[in-house]
Parts: structure tokens; sequence; C-alpha cells
């Protein structure tokens, strides 16, 4: 089954498909290892704990997208390959710095274009933050200016 998905103005398709794999079988590339290597390669490496508190995420959950695969426990051992939605692979992606670009070359467009939202709306976090800094530097520097116990008689 597919549907769509509106994230910041964008329409993406997704994939809900279901896929099994069997307890002893390796699971094929998954989008899920391009952000365990970002996280293994942050100094210091950053935790599962650690990173799905950042992002909002279970640890569990992060687990098993990092891993590709869920286990449903049991005597068989069966597994569903996952396939999360553009939406939580760009959230996650931001926590550990995968670019948009190593999205692209995985052919994984949507992914991408979610994450460039993403990291936009920090930078204009950051921008608003630093200016809102500079203006309460300037008001510190004008009060300690013109302060009658610095006077320089």
């Amino acid at each position: 089954m597919r549907g769509a998905l509106t994230f910041a103005g964008h329409t993406i398709q997704q994939s809900r498909r279901v896929d099994w794999l069997s307890a002893d079988a390796p699971v094929p590339g998954h989008d899920g290892d391009l952000i365990r290597q970002a996280r293994l390669r942050m100094v210091p490496s950053m935790s599962i704990p650690r990173a799905a508190a950042l992002t909002g995420d279970a640890p569990g959950n992060w687990g098993c997208v990092e891993r590709g695969y869920q286990d449903l426990g049991g005597d068989r051992g069966r597994r569903i390959i996952l396939h999360p939605p553009a939406q939580t692979l760009a959230r996650m992606s931001s926590a550990v710095g995968v670019t948009p670009r190593q999205w692209e070359d995985r052919g994984r467009g949507d992914v991408a274009a979610l994450l460039r939202v993403i990291v936009e709306d920090r930078r204009r976090q950051c921008d608003a933050v630093s200016a809102a800094l500079a203006d309460a530097d300037h008001a510190f520097l004008r009060v300690i200016r013109d302060s009658p116990i610095l006077d320089r008689k």
C-alpha cells in the first residue's frame, strides 16, 4: 500500500509494505545503516538512548531502524524488515549529522528534501538566537558604559 506524507509543504510518496525476514538471514542494505554509521563516527560516539532523546524517539525504535528490522519474538524468531518513512529518517539524520547529499546518493531524494527543511529551520532558529544574544550583549554594554559606578574622574 502506498500513501502520501505532507511535511513542511512537501508531499512525499512513501511505502508501507511489510517484508518478512527469517531470524538467521542477513538484512539486505537498508537506510538505517547510514544513520548507524554516522552515529558511531561521532566523537565521542553517541549512544542510541541519547540519539533517541534528541529526536523524541524511543530507543528501541531507533535501534530497530538502525538494524533494519524489528524482532517479533516468539519461538520462530520472525523479523519484519523495516521501511521507515522519510520523515523518520530525516529526523534521525538531523541528530547524527547525515547530510541531504548522502541521502541523494542513496536515491532517497524524499529524505533529502525533508532533511533540508529541518536543517534550514534549525539554521533560522540559530540565527534568531544569535541576534537576540547580540542585542542582549549590546544592551548590557550600554548599561555598563552608562553606569555611574564607572565614572572615570
